[in-house]
């Protein structure tokens, strides 16, 4: 967990282990954009650290939307389209990364935080009720 996390650990839990744990791993990419960006260590850095953190919300959305799918959440779809969403952003911030008159850095890891908090605490809250409620048996 991160700094962040911990304080928020009880209101970003969805209950679910695994949904909870990639989550963390998502802060921590976050967590490691925000030092980059904080730090100011150039735009490779942070285009790297932008590429780990697509790769790894790649990862884990697939892997949600897989539990999804076995538990025929209803929501598939409209929670599939969301996290197009996140990829999106993340795409351009890549682009908007390597253009020096793009002076976005800040706005760029406070926009990827507040979606990630939001979309935790509304979409995936209601997709692990939906699991502990015995999903579409």
């Amino acid at each position: 967990m991160t700094a962040l996390t911990d304080s928020l650990k009880d209101t970003l839990s969805v209950g679910i282990k695994q949904i909870d744990d990639e989550h963390a791993q998502l802060f921590v990419c976050l967590d490691r954009l925000m030092l980059s960006v904080n730090t100011r260590k150039g735009e490779r850095t942070s285009t790297e650290v932008l590429a780990s953190l697509q790769a790894y919300a790649e990862t884990h959305f697939r892997s949600e939307e897989a539990l999804m799918a076995s538990y025929a959440f209803p929501g598939l779809e409209p929670h599939r389209r969301e996290h197009q969403t996140f990829v999106d952003a993340i795409l351009r911030f890549q682009r908007l990364a390597d253009d020096p008159q793009a002076n976005t850095p800040q706005q760029m890891t406070a926009y990827l935080m507040q979606w990630l908090m939001a979309h935790i605490q509304r979409s995936d809250k209601a997709l692990a009720a939906h699991i502990r409620a015995g999903g579409g048996e």
